[in-house]
Protein backbone atom coordinates (compact mmCIF):
# COMPACT_ATOMS: atom_id res chain seq x y z
CA UNK A 1 0.00 0.00 0.00
CA UNK A 2 1.21 3.51 -1.07
CA UNK A 3 4.74 2.12 -2.42
CA UNK A 4 7.46 3.56 -4.39
CA UNK A 5 10.00 1.23 -6.11
CA UNK A 6 11.73 2.62 -8.78
CA UNK A 7 14.78 2.05 -10.99
CA UNK A 8 15.43 -1.90 -10.31
CA UNK A 9 17.99 -3.65 -11.34
CA UNK A 10 15.84 -6.80 -11.25
CA UNK A 11 12.03 -7.14 -10.88
CA UNK A 12 10.73 -4.25 -8.92
CA UNK A 13 9.06 -6.68 -6.64
CA UNK A 14 9.32 -10.84 -6.83
CA UNK A 15 6.64 -13.01 -4.78
CA UNK A 16 6.94 -16.98 -4.42
CA UNK A 17 3.64 -18.61 -3.09
CA UNK A 18 1.35 -15.86 -1.41
CA UNK A 19 -1.11 -13.19 -3.11
CA UNK A 20 -0.24 -9.95 -1.73
CA UNK A 21 -2.58 -6.95 -3.05
CA UNK A 22 -0.94 -3.68 -4.12
CA UNK A 23 -2.41 -0.36 -3.67
CA UNK A 24 -1.55 3.32 -4.85
CA UNK A 25 1.70 1.92 -5.91
CA UNK A 26 4.26 3.26 -8.21
CA UNK A 27 6.48 0.60 -9.66
CA UNK A 28 8.40 1.74 -12.86
CA UNK A 29 12.04 1.39 -14.81
CA UNK A 30 13.00 -2.23 -13.43
CA UNK A 31 15.14 -3.88 -15.46
CA UNK A 32 12.79 -7.23 -15.00
CA UNK A 33 9.29 -7.22 -14.15
CA UNK A 34 7.40 -4.32 -12.31
CA UNK A 35 5.71 -7.17 -10.71
CA UNK A 36 6.29 -10.53 -10.57
CA UNK A 37 3.81 -13.37 -9.02
CA UNK A 38 6.76 -15.81 -9.62
CA UNK A 39 4.10 -19.12 -7.86
CA UNK A 40 0.10 -19.16 -7.42
CA UNK A 41 -1.32 -22.04 -6.50
CA UNK A 42 -4.80 -23.22 -6.21
CA UNK A 43 -6.15 -21.53 -3.18
CA UNK A 44 -4.33 -17.94 -4.06
CA UNK A 45 -7.85 -15.62 -4.59
CA UNK A 46 -8.85 -12.74 -4.01
CA UNK A 47 -5.81 -10.73 -5.30
CA UNK A 48 -6.74 -7.02 -5.65
CA UNK A 49 -3.73 -4.61 -7.59
CA UNK A 50 -5.50 -1.20 -7.96
CA UNK A 51 -5.09 2.46 -8.54
CA UNK A 52 -1.02 1.93 -9.23
CA UNK A 53 0.89 3.26 -12.16
CA UNK A 54 3.57 0.47 -13.63
CA UNK A 55 5.25 1.76 -15.96
CA UNK A 56 8.69 1.16 -18.32
CA UNK A 57 9.76 -2.21 -16.92
CA UNK A 58 11.91 -3.78 -19.36
CA UNK A 59 10.65 -7.30 -18.71
CA UNK A 60 6.68 -6.79 -18.34
CA UNK A 61 4.15 -4.77 -15.99
CA UNK A 62 2.42 -7.97 -14.19
CA UNK A 63 3.50 -11.15 -14.55
CA UNK A 64 2.11 -14.77 -13.18
CA UNK A 65 3.51 -17.84 -13.14
CA UNK A 66 0.37 -20.19 -11.51
CA UNK A 67 0.39 -23.46 -10.82
CA UNK A 68 -0.11 -26.53 -13.39
CA UNK A 69 -3.45 -26.78 -12.06
CA UNK A 70 -4.46 -23.23 -12.30
CA UNK A 71 -6.31 -21.33 -9.68
CA UNK A 72 -10.19 -22.35 -9.30
CA UNK A 73 -11.58 -19.33 -7.13
CA UNK A 74 -15.60 -20.21 -7.47
CA UNK A 75 -16.92 -17.08 -6.94
CA UNK A 76 -14.59 -15.21 -5.79
CA UNK A 77 -12.54 -12.66 -8.34
CA UNK A 78 -9.18 -11.42 -8.77
CA UNK A 79 -9.40 -7.83 -9.59
CA UNK A 80 -6.95 -5.96 -11.60
CA UNK A 81 -8.42 -2.15 -11.48
CA UNK A 82 -8.41 1.70 -12.00
CA UNK A 83 -4.53 1.15 -12.77
CA UNK A 84 -2.00 2.77 -15.52
CA UNK A 85 -0.02 0.84 -17.56
CA UNK A 86 2.85 2.42 -19.82
CA UNK A 87 5.58 1.34 -21.85
CA UNK A 88 5.94 -2.32 -20.56
CA UNK A 89 7.72 -4.04 -22.86
CA UNK A 90 8.54 -7.53 -23.60
CA UNK A 91 5.33 -9.60 -21.54
CA UNK A 92 3.32 -6.63 -21.80
CA UNK A 93 1.63 -5.25 -19.02
CA UNK A 94 -0.24 -8.51 -18.20
CA UNK A 95 1.02 -11.85 -18.82
CA UNK A 96 -0.28 -14.53 -17.11
CA UNK A 97 1.50 -17.88 -18.05
CA UNK A 98 -0.83 -20.91 -16.91
CA UNK A 99 -4.47 -21.21 -16.50
CA UNK A 100 -6.10 -18.77 -14.31
CA UNK A 101 -9.67 -18.57 -13.37
CA UNK A 102 -12.24 -15.72 -12.54
CA UNK A 103 -10.43 -12.45 -13.39
CA UNK A 104 -12.03 -8.57 -13.31
CA UNK A 105 -9.97 -6.75 -15.67
CA UNK A 106 -11.43 -2.81 -15.38
CA UNK A 107 -11.27 0.62 -15.71
CA UNK A 108 -7.23 0.41 -16.89
CA UNK A 109 -5.25 2.61 -19.16
CA UNK A 110 -2.58 0.33 -21.17
CA UNK A 111 -0.65 2.92 -23.59
CA UNK A 112 2.38 2.01 -25.60
CA UNK A 113 2.91 -1.35 -23.83
CA UNK A 114 4.20 -4.15 -25.89
CA UNK A 115 5.07 -8.18 -26.75
CA UNK A 116 4.93 -10.61 -28.83
CA UNK A 117 1.57 -11.82 -28.45
CA UNK A 118 -0.92 -9.71 -26.29
CA UNK A 119 1.09 -5.97 -26.36
CA UNK A 120 -1.37 -5.24 -23.17
CA UNK A 121 -2.65 -8.53 -21.88
CA UNK A 122 -1.24 -11.93 -22.67
CA UNK A 123 -3.86 -14.50 -20.64
CA UNK A 124 -4.37 -18.22 -20.82
CA UNK A 125 -7.90 -18.26 -18.53
CA UNK A 126 -11.20 -18.65 -17.96
CA UNK A 127 -14.33 -16.75 -16.99
CA UNK A 128 -12.23 -13.42 -17.82
CA UNK A 129 -14.23 -10.24 -17.89
CA UNK A 130 -11.90 -7.24 -19.33
CA UNK A 131 -14.54 -4.19 -19.27
CA UNK A 132 -14.23 -0.70 -19.16
CA UNK A 133 -10.83 -0.26 -19.97
CA UNK A 134 -8.74 2.03 -22.90
CA UNK A 135 -6.29 0.27 -24.85
CA UNK A 136 -4.29 3.01 -26.69
CA UNK A 137 -1.45 2.56 -29.13
CA UNK A 138 -0.31 -1.39 -27.99
CA UNK A 139 2.08 -3.62 -30.22
CA UNK A 140 2.28 -6.88 -30.98
CA UNK A 141 2.98 -9.73 -33.98
CA UNK A 142 -0.39 -11.70 -32.26
CA UNK A 143 -3.13 -9.38 -30.94
CA UNK A 144 -1.82 -5.77 -30.43
CA UNK A 145 -4.16 -5.34 -27.35
CA UNK A 146 -5.08 -8.70 -26.52
CA UNK A 147 -3.84 -12.21 -26.76
CA UNK A 148 -6.59 -14.28 -24.76
CA UNK A 149 -6.18 -18.37 -25.05
CA UNK A 150 -7.96 -21.41 -23.70
CA UNK A 151 -6.76 -24.90 -24.18
CA UNK A 152 -9.84 -27.28 -22.80
CA UNK A 153 -11.43 -24.90 -20.06
CA UNK A 154 -15.13 -24.87 -19.62
CA UNK A 155 -14.95 -21.21 -19.81
CA UNK A 156 -17.33 -17.94 -20.37
CA UNK A 157 -15.69 -14.62 -20.54
CA UNK A 158 -16.18 -11.40 -21.34
CA UNK A 159 -14.77 -8.13 -23.29
CA UNK A 160 -16.97 -5.63 -23.15
CA UNK A 161 -17.50 -1.59 -23.13
CA UNK A 162 -13.95 -0.81 -23.66
CA UNK A 163 -12.19 1.56 -26.23
CA UNK A 164 -9.25 0.16 -28.56
CA UNK A 165 -7.65 3.00 -30.37
CA UNK A 166 -4.40 2.77 -32.26
CA UNK A 167 -3.32 -0.54 -31.68
CA UNK A 168 -0.35 -2.49 -33.93
CA UNK A 169 0.08 -6.02 -34.56
CA UNK A 170 1.13 -8.26 -37.61
CA UNK A 171 -1.48 -10.59 -36.77
CA UNK A 172 -4.78 -9.03 -35.27
CA UNK A 173 -4.05 -5.10 -34.25
CA UNK A 174 -6.85 -5.33 -31.47
CA UNK A 175 -7.58 -9.34 -29.98
CA UNK A 176 -6.31 -12.67 -31.13
CA UNK A 177 -8.64 -14.81 -29.51
CA UNK A 178 -7.21 -18.27 -29.66
CA UNK A 179 -10.14 -20.73 -27.63
CA UNK A 180 -8.84 -24.40 -28.92
CA UNK A 181 -11.63 -26.04 -26.89
CA UNK A 182 -11.90 -29.86 -27.58
CA UNK A 183 -14.42 -31.55 -24.43
CA UNK A 184 -15.83 -27.99 -22.55
CA UNK A 185 -18.25 -25.52 -23.63
CA UNK A 186 -17.05 -21.90 -23.99
CA UNK A 187 -18.76 -18.81 -24.32
CA UNK A 188 -16.47 -15.77 -25.28
CA UNK A 189 -18.63 -12.19 -26.00
CA UNK A 190 -16.85 -9.08 -26.97
CA UNK A 191 -19.82 -6.64 -27.04
CA UNK A 192 -20.38 -3.04 -26.72
CA UNK A 193 -16.41 -2.23 -27.54
CA UNK A 194 -15.34 0.76 -29.53
CA UNK A 195 -12.62 -0.35 -32.24
CA UNK A 196 -11.05 2.71 -34.61
CA UNK A 197 -7.65 3.38 -35.72
CA UNK A 198 -6.04 -0.02 -35.08
CA UNK A 199 -3.41 -1.24 -37.96
CA UNK A 200 -2.26 -4.47 -39.33
CA UNK A 201 -1.34 -3.78 -42.72
CA UNK A 202 -0.61 -7.88 -43.54
CA UNK A 203 -3.40 -9.37 -41.75
CA UNK A 204 -6.63 -8.55 -39.37
CA UNK A 205 -8.02 -6.45 -36.89
CA UNK A 206 -9.96 -9.19 -34.76
CA UNK A 207 -8.86 -12.96 -35.06
CA UNK A 208 -11.69 -15.48 -34.05
CA UNK A 209 -10.60 -18.90 -33.55
CA UNK A 210 -12.87 -21.38 -32.50
CA UNK A 211 -11.10 -25.00 -32.46
CA UNK A 212 -8.32 -25.60 -34.15
CA UNK A 213 -7.71 -29.35 -32.04
CA UNK A 214 -11.05 -30.50 -32.01
CA UNK A 215 -12.27 -30.49 -36.03
CA UNK A 216 -15.09 -29.52 -37.96
CA UNK A 217 -17.22 -31.58 -35.73
CA UNK A 218 -16.46 -30.83 -32.62
CA UNK A 219 -16.61 -26.91 -32.58
CA UNK A 220 -17.70 -25.65 -29.11
CA UNK A 221 -16.81 -22.38 -28.65
CA UNK A 222 -19.73 -20.12 -29.24
CA UNK A 223 -18.55 -16.49 -29.88
CA UNK A 224 -21.13 -13.84 -29.25
CA UNK A 225 -19.85 -10.53 -31.46
CA UNK A 226 -22.94 -7.64 -30.51
CA UNK A 227 -23.15 -3.70 -30.49
CA UNK A 228 -19.59 -3.12 -31.38
CA UNK A 229 -18.40 -0.09 -33.58
CA UNK A 230 -15.64 -1.09 -35.68
CA UNK A 231 -14.56 1.55 -37.78
CA UNK A 232 -11.19 3.60 -39.54
CA UNK A 233 -9.40 0.52 -39.34
CA UNK A 234 -6.59 -1.07 -41.71
CA UNK A 235 -5.85 -4.34 -42.69
CA UNK A 236 -6.72 -7.33 -44.87
CA UNK A 237 -9.88 -7.98 -42.97
CA UNK A 238 -11.71 -6.60 -40.44
CA UNK A 239 -13.20 -9.58 -39.08
CA UNK A 240 -10.96 -12.84 -39.39
CA UNK A 241 -13.42 -16.18 -38.79
CA UNK A 242 -11.66 -19.32 -38.23
CA UNK A 243 -13.71 -22.88 -36.88
CA UNK A 244 -16.12 -19.79 -35.75
CA UNK A 245 -19.55 -20.53 -34.08
CA UNK A 246 -21.81 -17.76 -32.61
CA UNK A 247 -23.31 -14.46 -34.20
CA UNK A 248 -22.12 -11.45 -35.62
CA UNK A 249 -25.23 -8.74 -34.90
CA UNK A 250 -25.54 -4.98 -34.47
CA UNK A 251 -22.12 -4.41 -35.12
CA UNK A 252 -21.00 -1.05 -36.76
CA UNK A 253 -18.62 -2.37 -39.63
CA UNK A 254 -17.08 0.85 -41.80
CA UNK A 255 -13.78 0.16 -42.50
CA UNK A 256 -12.58 1.99 -46.24
CA UNK A 257 -8.90 0.85 -45.22
CA UNK A 258 -9.47 -3.12 -44.66
CA UNK A 259 -9.73 -5.12 -47.98
CA UNK A 260 -12.80 -7.43 -46.18
CA UNK A 261 -15.20 -6.19 -43.26
CA UNK A 262 -15.66 -10.26 -42.50
CA UNK A 263 -12.87 -12.94 -43.73
CA UNK A 264 -14.58 -16.14 -43.85
CA UNK A 265 -12.07 -18.97 -43.21
CA UNK A 266 -14.87 -21.91 -42.34
CA UNK A 267 -14.19 -24.41 -44.63
CA UNK A 268 -16.94 -26.22 -46.02
CA UNK A 269 -18.82 -28.87 -42.89
CA UNK A 270 -17.92 -25.77 -40.79
CA UNK A 271 -21.06 -23.54 -39.55
CA UNK A 272 -22.79 -20.50 -42.24
CA UNK A 273 -21.91 -17.53 -40.21
CA UNK A 274 -25.03 -15.61 -38.96
CA UNK A 275 -23.64 -11.86 -39.91
CA UNK A 276 -27.53 -9.86 -39.46
CA UNK A 277 -28.80 -6.63 -38.35
CA UNK A 278 -25.01 -5.12 -38.82
CA UNK A 279 -24.51 -1.57 -40.91
CA UNK A 280 -21.91 -1.39 -43.32
CA UNK A 281 -22.38 2.33 -43.78
CA UNK A 282 -24.84 1.96 -47.05
CA UNK A 283 -27.52 -0.56 -48.02
CA UNK A 284 -26.19 -1.02 -51.23
CA UNK A 285 -25.74 -5.26 -51.25
CA UNK A 286 -23.37 -5.18 -54.13
CA UNK A 287 -20.78 -3.21 -51.80
CA UNK A 288 -21.75 -5.40 -48.99
CA UNK A 289 -21.39 -8.73 -50.91
CA UNK A 290 -17.86 -6.73 -51.61
CA UNK A 291 -16.31 -6.34 -48.45
CA UNK A 292 -17.27 -10.01 -47.36
CA UNK A 293 -15.02 -12.87 -47.96
CA UNK A 294 -16.62 -16.28 -48.44
CA UNK A 295 -18.06 -18.82 -50.33
CA UNK A 296 -19.17 -16.41 -53.45
CA UNK A 297 -15.39 -15.48 -53.29
CA UNK A 298 -14.01 -19.11 -52.62
CA UNK A 299 -16.52 -22.68 -52.78
CA UNK A 300 -14.75 -24.15 -49.98
CA UNK A 301 -15.89 -21.63 -47.72
CA UNK A 302 -19.29 -21.75 -45.71
CA UNK A 303 -22.09 -18.18 -46.41
CA UNK A 304 -22.14 -15.40 -44.34
CA UNK A 305 -25.61 -14.24 -44.05
CA UNK A 306 -25.83 -10.63 -43.66
CA UNK A 307 -29.52 -9.80 -43.82
CA UNK A 308 -31.39 -8.16 -42.91
CA UNK A 309 -28.72 -5.12 -42.24
CA UNK A 310 -29.50 -1.90 -40.82
CA UNK A 311 -29.99 1.50 -42.34
CA UNK A 312 -28.79 3.26 -40.00
CA UNK A 313 -25.45 3.13 -37.09
CA UNK A 314 -25.56 1.88 -33.56
CA UNK A 315 -23.95 3.16 -30.71
CA UNK A 316 -21.44 1.07 -28.07
CA UNK A 317 -22.25 2.00 -24.23
CA UNK A 318 -18.55 2.79 -23.15
CA UNK A 319 -19.93 5.57 -20.51
CA UNK A 320 -18.70 3.21 -17.90
CA UNK A 321 -14.72 4.39 -18.61
CA UNK A 322 -15.09 7.44 -17.23
CA UNK A 323 -16.61 6.88 -14.19
CA UNK A 324 -12.55 5.23 -13.41
CA UNK A 325 -10.25 6.78 -10.62
CA UNK A 326 -8.29 9.83 -11.23
CA UNK A 327 -5.97 9.18 -9.41
CA UNK A 328 -3.68 6.35 -10.55
CA UNK A 329 -0.70 6.01 -7.55
CA UNK A 330 0.65 7.46 -4.24
CA UNK A 331 4.31 7.55 -3.88
CA UNK A 332 6.13 6.86 -0.47
CA UNK A 333 5.69 10.69 0.28
CA UNK A 334 1.89 10.90 0.79
CA UNK A 335 1.53 12.85 -1.76
CA UNK A 336 -2.78 12.79 -3.42
CA UNK A 337 -3.19 14.54 -6.65
CA UNK A 338 -6.87 15.87 -7.43
CA UNK A 339 -7.95 18.35 -10.45
CA UNK A 340 -11.24 20.07 -9.62
CA UNK A 341 -13.62 20.80 -11.41
CA UNK A 342 -13.02 17.69 -13.39
CA UNK A 343 -14.82 17.92 -15.97
CA UNK A 344 -14.25 21.62 -16.83
CA UNK A 345 -14.59 24.08 -19.98
CA UNK A 346 -12.18 26.67 -19.06
CA UNK A 347 -9.87 26.27 -16.37
CA UNK A 348 -9.45 24.08 -13.13
CA UNK A 349 -7.08 23.77 -10.45
CA UNK A 350 -4.46 20.91 -9.87
CA UNK A 351 -3.90 20.17 -6.22
CA UNK A 352 -1.11 18.52 -4.14
CA UNK A 353 -3.13 17.43 -0.68
CA UNK A 354 -0.46 17.00 1.84
CA UNK A 355 -0.06 20.21 2.98
CA UNK A 356 3.48 19.67 4.46
CA UNK A 357 4.86 19.27 0.34
CA UNK A 358 5.40 21.38 -2.75
CA UNK A 359 7.10 20.76 -5.62
CA UNK A 360 9.94 23.61 -5.44
CA UNK A 361 11.29 22.72 -9.04
CA UNK A 362 8.62 20.51 -11.41
CA UNK A 363 6.38 20.14 -14.14
CA UNK A 364 2.70 18.96 -15.08
CA UNK A 365 2.79 17.36 -18.80
CA UNK A 366 -0.48 17.00 -20.30
CA UNK A 367 -1.02 14.04 -22.48
CA UNK A 368 -3.66 12.88 -25.00
CA UNK A 369 -5.10 9.49 -25.40
CA UNK A 370 -2.75 8.58 -27.65
CA UNK A 371 0.23 9.06 -25.23
CA UNK A 372 1.69 12.26 -26.92
CA UNK A 373 2.72 15.27 -24.78
CA UNK A 374 0.78 18.18 -25.79
CA UNK A 375 1.44 20.66 -23.14
CA UNK A 376 3.73 21.17 -20.36
CA UNK A 377 3.26 23.58 -17.45
CA UNK A 378 5.91 24.85 -14.99
CA UNK A 379 5.89 24.14 -11.26
CA UNK A 380 8.01 26.25 -8.82
CA UNK A 381 6.96 25.72 -5.11
CA UNK A 382 4.00 25.00 -5.68
CA UNK A 383 0.83 22.85 -4.02
CA UNK A 384 -2.02 24.19 -6.23
CA UNK A 385 -1.56 24.73 -10.16
CA UNK A 386 -3.78 26.32 -12.36
CA UNK A 387 -4.39 24.26 -15.93
CA UNK A 388 -6.09 26.76 -18.48
CA UNK A 389 -7.64 24.76 -21.77
CA UNK A 390 -5.89 27.10 -24.14
CA UNK A 391 -6.67 25.39 -27.88
CA UNK A 392 -6.96 21.82 -26.12
CA UNK A 393 -9.74 20.22 -27.72
CA UNK A 394 -12.93 18.42 -25.63
CA UNK A 395 -11.84 15.01 -24.54
CA UNK A 396 -10.11 13.04 -21.88
CA UNK A 397 -6.39 13.58 -20.77
CA UNK A 398 -3.75 12.46 -18.41
CA UNK A 399 -1.63 14.50 -16.54
CA UNK A 400 1.53 13.77 -14.94
CA UNK A 401 3.38 15.19 -12.11
CA UNK A 402 7.28 15.69 -12.44
CA UNK A 403 9.02 16.27 -9.13
CA UNK A 404 11.96 17.88 -7.28
CA UNK A 405 14.17 15.03 -8.43
CA UNK A 406 12.46 14.85 -11.99
CA UNK A 407 10.43 11.70 -11.00
CA UNK A 408 7.02 11.08 -11.53
CA UNK A 409 5.45 11.21 -8.59
CA UNK A 410 1.44 11.55 -9.44
CA UNK A 411 -0.52 10.44 -12.54
CA UNK A 412 -4.28 11.29 -13.40
CA UNK A 413 -6.71 11.97 -15.32
CA UNK A 414 -9.01 15.30 -16.37
CA UNK A 415 -11.70 16.04 -18.79
CA UNK A 416 -12.33 18.69 -20.99
CA UNK A 417 -16.02 19.51 -21.90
Amino acid sequence: YKCNILNSGGDGIYIYGSDPDFTFCNIRNSNGKGINYGFLNYNDCSLQIENDSIENNALGGLYFEVDYGGINCGSVSENISKNYFNHNTQYGAIWVNTGIGRVVISKNTFINNSSNQGGALHILGLNISIQCNRFINNQSNQGGALYLFNNDFADNSYIQNNIFDGNQATQAAVAYFDYIIANHPCSVNFNNNIVRNNVSDSGTILYFNGNLGGGLGNISTNYNITNNEIYDNQSIGALYLYYFSGVINNNNLINPLCQYEIYNDNTSGAPDISCGSNYWGTTNTQHIDSVIYDFFDNANQTFVNYTPFLSAPISADTSCISSSSGTYYVTNLEIHSFVFPNPFSTSATLSISNGQFAIGNGEIKIINLLGQEIKTIPIINQKEITINRDNLPAGMYFYKIIGNNNESIAVGKMVIQ
